[in-house]
């Protein structure tokens, strides 16, 4: 009965462990994601518990590293495809061994085929060059950072590899360009120095890039350009036209004004009759607190000559008093100021009517109060 052990069964694996010195089984490989989708990042797999029973009583270095061989498809050398890897548990089923999506690939496996597993020993790694499968993720803020974190959850790294590492929610691929000291090493507890190789097409992309960056630099000077020749014409129309419109301002005023000056006192109406003149209406000389002694025409140009003569004498005490006016360079209307001192005038008369009114309606309550020094008291005289 054959077995993945081998023709002769477990027996004989454990006869060759022991004359070999080291492990070396078959399983059918299944996708990671069908144990545990978790342990997809990285490069661990998961081997059945009976592989633990086999490493024990191998003398075994930690940490336990093992090459992976696909039996049926070769590399471009000729070889069996192969890589190297690190073990995360010991829990899947017998006859069965779990690996990450992205190493099925490398070794051209699909789900149920056959793998061989063997132990093996890697030396250190001193230097890894890598190469992207594409410059997004170059594009990153500091790449070089990004993927020496992201490297602790690997164990080892093998020349010809296509590693995936997950960052951001997203999945890059990168090619494992050189290895040092050896084509295959170890990357656990030890200083790596990390470099990378320019993706195929990245030098014309960058070189595309630039020419971008000097159009759009092109671009902004020139509506930079335009918008200043633009600000400066807008300026110029703008003085042209303010220079415009106080010149026909100016037209406009002097032609109103002419106008205005000829058909201003024409005295006509707008039928070509000539307009009657109204008669002013004069205030009676009762109600202003003169007598009339002649005739009404007569005691109104006494009244205006009295008003007239009492306002001159006014005005020449108040510049004598007051001196010269700050405003008497400007014109004054005569007329207007004669008016308003007259009225002033009839104002003040009239208030001194009412005073001496006011002062004979005391005096007789007095001359009352005098004679009947109880009146009002409401005092009766028993």
């Amino acid at each position: 009965m054959e077995s993945f052990f081998g023709s002769g069964g477990m027996y004989n694996a454990f006869a060759n462990m022991a004359a070999g010195g080291r492990f070396q089984q078959q399983y059918r490989c299944f996708s990671m994601v069908m144990y545990k989708e978790s342990l997809e990042k990285g490069d661990k797999i998961v081997l059945p518990p009976s592989a633990l029973r086999t490493l024990g009583h191998l003398n075994i270095q930690f940490p336990m590293l093992f090459n992976l061989t696909n039996p049926s498809a070769l590399n471009l050398d000729g070889e069996n495809r192969s890589t190297h890897v690190g073990v995360m548990e010991f829990g899947a089923p017998e006859g069965k061994v779990f690996l990450p999506n992205w190493i099925m690939r490398n070794l051209l496996l699909s789900e149920g085929e056959i793998v061989t597993v063997t132990s093996t020993t890697l030396p250190k790694a001193n230097f890894v060059k890598f190469r992207p499968a594409t410059s997004d993720f170059l594009k990153l803020s500091n790449p070089r950072v990004v993927l020496e974190t992201l490297l602790r959850s690997f164990s080892c790294v093998t020349q010809g590899d296509q590693l995936c590492i997950h960052y951001n929610s997203r999945q890059y691929y990168l090619e494992v360009r050189e290895v040092k000291p050896a084509r295959a090493a170890s990357i656990i507890e030890t200083d790596v120095n990390v470099d990378f190789e320019a993706p195929e097409g990245y030098e014309e992309e960058m070189k595309r890039e630039r020419e971008r960056k000097e159009a759009e630099k092109k671009r902004r000077e020139q509506l930079l350009a335009n918008a200043s020749s633009n600000t400066s014409t807008s300026n110029s129309t703008q003085n042209n036209a303010g220079s415009s419109f106080i010149t026909a301002s100016s037209n406009s005023t002097s032609t109103s004004g002419s106008s205005v000056s000829e058909s201003w006192g024409s005295g006509h109406r707008l039928d070509g009759s000539t307009s009657k003149k109204r008669k002013l209406k004069t205030r009676s000389p009762q109600r202003s607190g003169y007598t009339p002694t002649k005739g009404a025409g007569e005691a109104s140009e006494t009244s205006s000559s009295s008003i007239l003569a009492q306002t001159a004498s006014k005005s020449a005490k108040t510049k004598v008093n007051n001196g010269p006016s700050e405003d008497s360079s400007k014109k004054k209307n005569p007329t207007k100021d004669i008016t308003n001192e007259g009225a002033q005038s009839v104002a003040i008369s009239s208030q001194a009517q009412i005073r001496a009114q006011r002062l004979s309606r005391f005096a007789r309550r007095q001359q009352k109060t005098r004679a009947n020094p109880f009146h009002g008291k409401g005092q009766t005289l028993g």
